[in-house]
């Protein structure tokens, strides 16, 4: 109420446009959420930070509406006027690993490794990525280098059992699904892997372990 009795007072504050947009998006409401954040960015031009923030969100709310090349769009304003920015390179890097055009998605991937060298994240998803290559050893080595940034990620243990079972070591295997459940207990495809993953001749294996 606050922000729109300002904007009713004083049409061109940006500021409140966007601060609009941005809980109008968290309510799900997309269609006011879109007119305010296209508001933040005809009134914020003389801000570029401000301005690059609008146009995230309007990529974000674009996303929700599934106008996707608008949504790409608006990520290429904002990485044009905020280079570092991580969420839009992840947010971009993500929708590029789901169309499945690797080599896009590792381009944002490996910038997001520029902008935050110790974060495990972007190191995982270029592992994810050579995982649905194929290429098991080689995205093996990059989930172990996930663990080493921060023993405590538990997606790098996950995708490391995948890697240990697709390679024939269901020991190995079973002691990263254990590993990730003991750092996040509602890992489901740790979940998954121990149920569905372990060959049924190997289960005994899995028994004598306690994971139940």
């Amino acid at each position: 109420e606050y922000f729109l009795k300002e904007v009713k007072d004083c049409v061109q504050n940006g500021y409140a446009h966007f601060c609009i947009g941005r809980l109008y998006y968290n309510q799900g409401k997309y269609g006011d959420a879109l007119k305010a954040a296209n508001n933040a960015i005809r009134y914020l031009q003389p801000d570029k930070e401000w301005l690059g923030s609008s146009f995230y969100l309007r990529a974000r709310i674009n996303e929700e509406l599934g106008n996707e090349q608008d949504m790409l769009d608006d990520l290429a304003t904002t990485i044009s006027l905020k280079p570092d920015d991580y969420n839009a390179h992840e947010t971009r890097a993500d929708w590029y690993y789901r169309q499945h055009e690797y080599d896009k998605s590792d381009a944002d991937f490996a910038k997001l490794i520029e902008i935050q060298p110790g974060n495990p994240y972007p190191h995982a998803a270029l592992g994810r990525t050579l995982l649905d290559k194929g290429q098991i050893e080689d995205a093996r080595k990059k989930f172990e280098y996930c663990i080493k940034l921060d023993p405590d990620y538990s997606h790098g243990y996950s995708f490391l059992a995948e890697c240990k079972l697709r390679q024939g070591d269901v020991i190995g295997c079973i002691e990263d699904c254990m590993a990730c459940l003991e750092h996040d207990a509602d890992n489901g495809k740790a979940f998954h892997q121990l149920i569905y993953g372990i060959p049924e001749d190997d289960f005994s294996i899995l028994e004598s372990r306690r994971v139940y």
